[in-house]
């Protein structure tokens, strides 16, 4: 995050960099691009459905 484009840009290099150096000091393999891709996975209807009161707040009270 930062105020502008180089900051933000500036603030992800610094955290890539301190990701690749932990990384060293404990003996793990640095990923390779593209390697941590999830499997998409979706939830049951009745787990979704859970949600609906949720949902329905959101619409109605937040996006109004």
């Amino acid at each position: 995050m930062g105020q502008s484009i180089e900051e933000a840009t500036a603030n992800l290099i610094l955290r890539f960099n301190e990701r690749i150096q932990y990384l060293n000091n404990n003996g793990s393999p640095i990923p390779a691009p593209g390697s941590g891709k999830a499997s998409v996975e979706f939830a049951p209807n009745d787990q979704v459905e859970a949600l609906r009161p949720l949902v329905d707040y959101f619409w109605a009270d937040v996006l109004v």
